[in-house]
């Protein structure tokens, strides 16, 4: 049985000790306000979340967002970084790091 994809997210989440969530240099309020949101969500279920975007600035009148100084604009702290890839369907053609 094939699970769906938010029940592939949610069991990745739990699974993970330290989820990256990764938003673009100028996201608009939506994905900015949605990416903080989950940062809370899953530091309230201990996780040691990090929040980056390389070349983040914050839009003008967002920081009273919760949360907002949480950003970060490099990995250089995390000492492993692991990204799960399912091929399961899709063939990887091209990985690079």
């Amino acid at each position: 049985m094939e699970l769906s994809l938010t029940t592939q997210a949610v069991t990745l989440l739990n699974s993970s000790n330290t989820p990256v969530i990764i938003i673009p240099n100028n996201p608009t309020t939506d994905a900015l306000a949605a990416a903080l949101a989950l940062l809370v969500v899953l530091e309230k279920k201990g996780k040691s979340v990090r929040i980056v975007s390389p070349e983040f600035s914050m839009p003008p009148g967002h920081g009273f967002l919760p949360k907002s100084d949480a950003i970060q604009h490099d990995l250089s702290s995390l000492q492993n970084f692991i990204v799960s890839v399912n091929v399961a369907k899709t063939k990887l053609e091209t990985l690079s790091y």
